[in-house]
């Protein structure tokens, strides 16, 4: 599942559609529906299954999985669905990935000899997927694309991964008290004139032209030289503890001297972080080769029409005619600390701007994808 199909389900069964959401045997529990979700509604339309976990793979029961999937005349995952599905006589018809699901699950590595046969099963399976649904991404992925599934039809827009209609910037305050930080975030809100988000994962101990590198040092470094040339404003950085690098990011905010405006707080749950982000005036994005491609981070910030901080190209134009969504560009230290001062001397301006992005995300991610998921269905089952 990851975090895109709860979201895609619930936007199919808003337009008819009879869908279940089946989740793996070893989902994150941060992507899970309870942490998407208000309510209980999702109990209704949501089974568990009993495989999916690649290292289980030989031991899985194709049977199983046979009358697991039986159901259904659609078949849309990630992960490693297809390679479980193919065991279980099925081939997806939609492929949303996630990334890694394209690039490592296809690769044999020394350190994971026992991958090796579902390894094998999900590079012959993304073969037979119908249907690829992913925006343009990096180099590495692209060329699994183009090795593994050459018979896919492609459709480019990004999949609707956040569900704006739960998620909307006029509303949403009225969750608040469904949540665990609900308070604390309002009160932080309170007690500064500035406060900025970043929840992307901290991974600094890799190249920087690694995909998973989010530019964390950039931030800091930026948030450091900020602080300097604004001290007293009253202003505080959110971080979560999330990815292989927190001690790393914790020593390096030490060693800027920087304690005293960033705030840690757990890893949550995407309804949390939500109600979280609303009270934000900013987001950052990254900071590395993926700063310029649609992910979760992106698609979070957009909807909640906030402006959005991370490398890449303004491309004015194209913002201005509602191709790409508005971002404040920054790739250095240095930028990232001048984007912000600019940023408060023309708050309101970029305030407005920002609310551009939710609408880019309805009117280019949202409407295009289900258009294609409803035409695909209807032709099948005519």
């Amino acid at each position: 599942m990851n975090n895109n199909h709860f979201a895609v389900c619930r936007f199919l069964r808003d337009e008819g559609f009879d869908v279940d959401l089946l989740l793996y045997e070893n989902e994150i529990q941060h992507f899970s529906p309870v942490s998407d979700s208000y309510d209980l509604d999702y109990m209704n339309f949501t089974r568990q299954l009993s495989w999916g976990r690649p290292i289980n793979y030989l031991l899985s029961d194709p049977e199983v999985i046979r009358k697991d999937l039986e159901p259904y005349d659609v078949l849309i995952g990630c992960g490693w669905g297809p390679a479980f599905c193919e065991k279980g006589g099925r081939s997806l018809d939609i492929m949303i990935p996630y990334g890694d699901d394209i690039y490592g699950a296809t690769q044999y590595m020394l350190k994971r000899p026992y991958h090796y046969p579902v390894n094998y099963a999900q590079r012959k399976a993304l073969g037979n997927c119908k249907v690829f649904q992913m925006a343009p991404t990096f180099q590495e992925y692209e060329e699994n694309v183009v090795r593994f599934m050459p018979r896919a039809q492609r459709w480019l827009e990004p999949p609707p991964m956040v569900y704006s209609t739960l998620y909307d910037p006029e509303t949403l305050h009225t969750m608040a008290n469904r949540t665990h930080w609900g308070d604390f975030f309002s009160e932080l809100r309170e007690q500064n004139e500035f406060l900025a988000l970043s929840h992307n994962r901290h991974v600094l101990n890799v190249s920087t032209s690694n995909p998973n590198y989010k530019g964390t040092d950039k931030l800091l470094k930026g948030w450091a030289l900020f602080r300097k040339q604004q001290p007293s404003l009253k202003a505080t950085l959110v971080l979560l503890e999330y990815g292989p690098s927190v001690s790393l990011s914790r020593q390096m905010i030490k060693e800027l001297g920087i304690e005293g405006s960033v705030i840690w707080m757990p890893l949550m749950k995407r309804k949390d972080l939500m109600v979280g982000m609303s009270q934000m005036d900013l987001v950052f994005g990254q900071f590395g080769p993926c700063g310029a491609y649609t992910c979760g981070v992106v698609l979070e910030t957009l909807v909640m029409g906030k402006p959005l901080l991370c490398a890449r190209d303004p491309l004015e134009d194209e913002v201005q005619a509602g191709e790409t969504y508005p971002v404040i560009s920054a790739d250095s230290s240095e930028e990232i600390s001048k984007k912000l001062r600019l940023y408060l001397e023309n708050k309101s301006k970029e305030n407005e701007r920002a609310q551009m992005g939710r609408i880019w995300y309805l009117n280019k991610v949202v409407q295009p994808s289900l258009d294609h998921y409803k035409a695909y269905i209807n032709q099948k089952s005519a």
